[in-house]
């Protein structure tokens, strides 16, 4: 009697469990739905701060309705003209989208990219039609981070899009969180569904500790620990959401019968050193091998200085006995070898140099052997840009002739980018291009606005751009060296780019000149607004900038509290975007 009466009893309590863990899912399934209805959206991309597409509407009285980015750029000589592409596509309009990353977007020009040139060429090639070329570069994005911008821009009629991806693929805001899902699934899982829900967004508007939109820009290791910034595992899982989301792209084309062209990712193997060495592990814990280690190196470097290459090159070749793992290493060998000529063996230790990068920003040979592999599986149209740019370079190894600094190509870079295209759309594409109506180099150049975009401001992007990588690095070295020429070079026709004084301040100190570096800096700041306020910003919440400035004497406090009104509130919304909604 005693059993039966338990069996309800047992019943009741299940029946209890049931209702108390399904009430609060289908509680939050009525407010999702409620939440869908009313508009609220999850952002598709991490750094739009609270966005939710990156192509908006455009209107302005006397201009047509169109779409422009979210979030503008910042080009201070050449400012984009909104709307980006028009909202009522022509019935004989024709629109590429260009997407990838730093290099589609032009980084650090403000124009001469291979989509200008597109626009303009092809433009004059099909005279009967309305030709729009959108960039959609983006800077330090990744490739699943694209293939969205893929998917949205979609709805705006593409008949063609180019896709150029690969360099991005280790930084820090894609390694991170690939790491947290190795770590820990299960919590990475519960996290992510968590974040994409319409409750946990709406809720951020008024509990901003609950998200962040902030890009994550600095790994939790720094460069002096000689570490690689990701484990074997993480680079197999960066591998594999890479080909996910490359082959997803091509397929998410295809399926709305848009065609796609893409490309391998040219690169500078031979000017622009490592971002980070590190040891072997066994070298790792042994103290006295890595002095051996480094001061053989050091004899190398001395004897690279006083330009004794063969010399150089036998103390390297003995570090290489004890460990040959260091890229550093690698690249010094590679420069050796290039300078008595022995070409075959500077493209290996220039490749090894890549391979061997501890925190590489270039795209390794992993992702271009994908991209040719892939490219003639599917038969899908490909720029072969690394193997081009290498052929039209000094000894057959791509530098400075056509490629800026680490990765971004120079503006002959861009125009040999966008002849390739456009030979891909004639021969692939069969697309009607009137080679008779091609514009010549000098008049398209003229047409763009190159002729006035002249050497000066081209030599100030340079220089901009290759300071964050100077700093990044951390250290004076060969790319440190011609920022440093390049600011020189700068400030000799302009002796009040306070910008470029401030850049020049900042390269000093990294050369133990701080007590220079810093006048330089104080001047800058003393004489230009917008680099007090970006140096304040600088110090306070960029390391690698603050790991620099606080050697230097300059009273960035002090320069705070005398902000104007108006430098107070630029400030404050800079810092707002770093900050969780």
């Amino acid at each position: 009697m005693n059993t039966q009466a338990g069996i309800p009893k047992r019943k009741s309590i299940l029946v209890k469990l049931t209702i108390a863990l399904l009430a609060p899912a289908i509680f939050l399934a009525v407010v999702e739905a409620a939440l869908a209805i009313a508009g609220v959206r999850v952002p598709r991309y991490v750094g739009l701060q609270g966005v939710d597409d990156y192509w908006i509407p455009y209107n302005e009285p006397g201009k047509p309705a169109g779409f422009d980015r979210a979030f503008p750029r910042n080009n201070k000589i050449v400012p984009e003209k909104p709307p980006l592409f028009l909202k009522d596509k022509p019935a004989n309009g024709y629109r590429i989208f260009c997407l990838g990353e730093s290099t589609v977007a032009g980084l650090p020009f403000e124009i001469g990219c291979f989509s200008d040139w597109l626009r303009l060429r092809v433009g004059a090639m099909m005279p009967d039609r309305v030709v729009e070329v959108v960039n959609a570069g983006n800077a330090g994005w990744y490739a699943k981070e694209i293939r969205e911008l893929l998917r949205e821009s979609l709805q705006y009629k593409p008949d063609l899009f180019i896709w150029m991806v690969g360099h991005n693929e280790s930084v820090p805001e894609n390694v991170l969180k690939l790491r947290a899902e190795l770590n820990s699934p299960f919590v990475y899982k519960v996290k992510s569904f968590v974040q994409n829900l319409r409750t946990t967004q709406l809720m951020s508007r008024w509990i901003p500790t609950i998200m962040s939109h902030q890009r994550v820009t600095l790994f939790d290791r720094e460069a002096s620990e000689e570490r690689p910034c990701y484990s074997p595992a993480e680079l197999e899982l960066i591998q594999k959401r890479y080909r996910e989301a490359y082959e997803g792209a091509i397929a998410d084309a295809r399926a709305a019968g848009v065609p796609i062209m893409i490309a391998t990712m040219p690169k500078n193997w031979r000017e622009c050193p490592p971002s980070l060495s590190y040891y072997a592990d066994s070298m790792y814990h042994d103290e006295n091998k890595r002095e051996q280690w480094n001061t053989t190196f050091k004899l190398g470097n001395a004897l690279i200085e006083r330009k004794n290459w063969s010399a150089a090159l036998k103390y390297y070749q003995s570090v290489a006995e004890i460990d040959a793992t260091p890229a550093k290493l690698q690249f010094a060998m590679a420069r050796a070898c290039e300078e008595l000529h022995d070409l075959d063996n500077a493209k290996e230790h220039y490749r090894l140099a890549l391979e061997t990068d501890g925190c590489p920003m270039r795209a390794l040979s992993w992702v271009e052997t994908f991209i040719r592999e892939f490219a003639a599986r599917e038969r899908v149209p490909m720029a072969d840009f690394e193997d081009i740019f290498n052929k039209n370079s000094k000894f057959g190894i791509a530098g400075y002739e056509l490629i800026a600094d680490n990765v971004h190509p120079n503006l002959k870079g861009h125009e040999i980018m966008a002849t390739e295209f456009i030979n891909l759309m004639i021969s692939n594409l069969g697309l009607p291009l009137d080679k008779s109506k091609d514009v010549p180099v000098e008049i398209g150049r003229r047409r763009l606005g190159i002729d006035k975009y002249d050497d000066k401001f081209v030599k100030k992007s340079e220089c901009s751009a290759n300071l964050a990588l100077v700093l990044q690095a951390g250290r004076v070295d060969d790319l440190w060296k011609r920022t440093y020429a390049l600011a020189r070079e700068v400030l000799a026709t302009n002796d009040k780019d306070w910008e470029i004084t401030a850049a020049l301040g900042v390269l000093e100190t990294m050369n133990g000149n701080a007590e220079i570096g810093g006048a330089l800096i104080e001047k800058a700041m003393t004489n230009d607004g917008y680099i007090r306020l970006s140096y304040v910003y600088y110090y306070n919440y960029e390391a690698p900038y603050t790991r620099v400035l606080k050697k230097t004497k300059v009273d960035f406090d002090a320069f705070e509290k005398n902000f104007t009104t108006g430098e107070k509130m630029q400030y404050k919304n800079r810092v707002s975007r770093i900050r969780p909604r």
